[in-house]
Order: structure tokens, then C-alpha cells, then sequence
């Protein structure tokens, strides 16, 4: 059932946004269901061999990390791929969960989804050639190109910073100038999901039919003999944490504000850090520090700390940031002495370190992230 039209009350622009792709015969869907799904390309094995069955299952982590990044109340955007157009705006409005149900269309399936509701009815789309322009400027930074994100199959879910969203909305209201976009918001769709299943539990034992709509959770039920065999399943678990359970882990990550996945550092775009937290200045609201965060399964040496400086550089190329405003974190489940050597001498010479270690740990089936101190 459509969702009923309602007068809106409020609206908070200043949030994270999300920019979707989609084409002209998901849109209408999309927008009846107010459920939004990534699609499920490539997910299941084609045949039963170790290698096609780890392929597998490092996707469907993968997807399952793209959909824990982004945070409920997220602005939602839709870029269509055949009209090269923006469509907005709608806000996320539940957490992720998998559902196998084809309410989209008969050819593919799209079970990663999260609930919409549409917040602002903007009738006049953006055009695609101001969003490259706000791309060529630096204003929109955390995706490469429009054509590029469009062409991935692995992943249609773009997760953007608030000042990314904001100059979206600009673009909005000038197409939309005459208009009133408040007339026709929309309640909320209100999907029942019944029931939850961590995502250790749907990847691993590799559950692909569900018939009713099941919450992804991570956190929890982490089967000691699965071990953490890939490093995409260490970033969902992050990614969880970091965006559902921000004060769990202010000790490690302190006060952030915002989150993005693999974030193009470089302007080419090859250049993609795990994770970067974004941290505001607590009177103007303005970004003040930039962490790139780098993961590694198992032990991290020298070599992984070489990689995350370069990242923290060009980073600070790109957005013209000083030594101060960048940082840089590695996590893993140790570090060698190298590694920790350098971080001591480093400190020795600066008053204050650019680079944290943070230590993953997995005790009783439940992951934790502690920062490791070095004196």
C-alpha cells in the first residue's frame, strides 16, 4: 500500500547523506514500497568451490558493511542511471535487513534493504552535469564519478558527508526555487520486521532465502570455529559498531559525527582508505579532524603503517588540510614490535601522535575494539 501523504513538521538538513542508484523502472518501486534494496549480483556461488564460496561470502559482508555506514536519518538521494538525473529527497528511517521477497521485479532480487520515507518533494530532479561540477570543484569528494559508482554491481549505496548533502540541497532548491517542497512529504512505511538474525548467522552459513523481512545485527553470535577468515567481515563488524553503537566506542574512536566507507583520498579515485570518521568542532558544527581508519585481519607490521601515512597524505592534499587535522588509525589483533617501535620514536619527536592502534578482539562471541597505549 502507498504510504499516506502527510504535512511535514520538521526537517533537519544538517545530517549525512546517502546517494542511491537506480533506473526508471525501480524508481516507481522504490518510492511505492519506500524500501530501498542493493542488489544481489554475483552473490551466490555458481558453483560449490572454496574459492567461488569465499567470494561469496566477502560480497554479502561487503554489501552488509555499505548498508551498516549509513545511519538512520540519512538524506537519501536517487541518481538514475538511464536519465542521469538526482531525485530527492527521502531520510532512512529503519536499520538494514534482509528480505528475499521480489517486490521489486522478477529478474533480480535486491534483499539488502532499509526503509525510506520521502522528506522533501522535490518535483524538479538535479541534472547530472551539476553534480559533475560539484565533483570537479572538491565539493563532492567521497565517490569518484557518477558513471563509475553507476557501473558497480557490487555496490549502489554511496554514503556522503553533511557538507557533501548540503550542497546537494543547494542544487535542489535552485531547480526547485518556485516550489514548495514541504506540501507533499510521506509517512513513514512502517514495514514489520519480525524477526533478527546476526549477520555472522546469514553470511556464514550461507542463508539466502528469506521470506520474511529479518534485521541484520552484528555485534553478537560470533561462532568460534567460523574465525574471522576475511577482512571484509572485521569492517562490517566495525562499520556496525561505529554507526549503531558510536558511545561503546568514544574510548578507541572518541566523539565523532559522521562515517564513510572507503573514501577516494586520491582524485583518481585508486586511492581508498577503509573507514573515515569525520569530528566537528563543538561550537560552529564545521569538520575540524579527519581519521582514516585501515583495518588488517590478524597482525599488522610495518608495512600496513606505510600505507595508512600515505593515505593521511593525500587526504590532506586533496582537502588542503594541515598535519593537525589529520590522523590516522590502524586496527587489528596486534602489531608488531617495528610497528610499535616507530609509533615510540614518533612520539618522542612530536608532542602529540598522529597515528592510534586499536587492538579487535572476539571473547564469548562478541567482537571489541580497545585502544593500545604506547608509553
Amino acid at each position: 500500500m502507498k504510504p499516506k501523504a502527510v504535512e511535514a513538521t520538521y526537517f533537519n538538513p544538517y545530517v549525512p547523506g546517502v546517494i542511491c542508484f537506480t533506473n526508471r523502472a525501480q524508481f516507481p518501486l522504490v518510492k511505492e514500497q519506500a524500501v530501498y534494496g542493493n542488489v544481489d549480483f554475483g552473490d551466490r556461488p555458481r558453483q560449490p568451490s572454496g574459492q567461488s564460496l569465499a567470494h561469496s561470502r566477502r560480497t554479502r559482508f561487503a554489501k552488509l558493511r555499505d548498508l551498516f555506514s549509513i545511519r538512520r536519518d540519512s538524506l537519501v538521494f536517487f541518481f538514475l542511471t538511464g536519465d542521469s538525473v538526482l531525485h530527492g529527497v527521502w531520510r532512512v528511517t529503519g536499520d538494514p535487513f534482509y528480505w528475499s521477497e521480489p517486490i521489486f521485479d522478477t529478474s533480480n532480487v535486491y534483499p539488502y534493504r532499509f526503509q525510506i520515507q520521502h522528506s522533501l518533494n522535490f518535483r524538479n530532479p538535479v541534472p547530472a552535469f551539476e553534480l559533475r561540477k560539484l565533483l570537479n570543484s572538491g565539493a563532492l569528494w567521497t565517490i569518484r564519478s557518477f558513471e563509475r559508482e553507476a557501473n558497480a554491481l557490487f555496490s549502489s549505496v554511496n554514503p556522503i558527508t553533511k557538507e557533501e548533502t548540503q550542497s546537494i540541497l543547494e542544487l535542489f532548491w535552485k531547480y526547485n526555487h518556485t516550489t514548495d517542497p514541504l506540501v507533499e512529504t510521506a509517512a513513514p512505511n512502517n514495514l514489520a520486521i519480525p524477526q533478527s538474525m546476526s549477520v555472522n548467522e546469514l553470511v556464514m552459513k550461507d542463508v539466502y532465502d528469506l521470506d520474511v523481512p529479518t534485521l541484520i545485527v552484528a555485534g553478537s553470535q560470533w561462532d568460534q570455529s567460523w574465525e574471522l577468515r576475511y577482512e571484509e567481515a572485521l569492517q562490517c563488524h566495525l562499520a556496525y559498531h561505529l554507526s549503531r553503537l558510536p558511545h561503546a566506542l568514544s574510548e578507541s574512536f572518541g566523539r565523532y559525527s559522521e562515517l564513510v566507507r572507503e573514501v577516494p583520498v586520491s582524485i583518481a579515485g585508486q586511492n581508498r582508505p577503509d573507514f573515515l570518521l569525520v569530528y566537528e568542532d563543538g561550537f560552529t558544527g564545521l569538520p575540524c579532524v579527519y581519521s582514516v581508519i585501515e583495518m588488517k585481519r590478524g597482525i599488522a607490521g610495518i608495512g600496513m603503517m606505510k600505507q595508512l601515512t600515505e593515505y593521511m597524505r593525500l587526504l590532506m592534499e586533496r582537502k588542503s588540510l594541515d598535519a593537525s587535522s589529520t590522523e590516522g588509525v590502524l586496527v587489528a589483533s596486534g602489531f608488531e614490535e617495528p610497528l610499535i617501535d616507530y609509533i615510540r620514536n614518533r612520539q618522542k619527536i612530536e608532542t602529540t601522535s598522529d597515528v592510534r592502534l586499536v587492538k579487535y578482539s572476539v571473547a564469548e562471541g562478541r567482537m571489541s575494539f580497545v585502544p593500545v597505549l604506547i608509553e
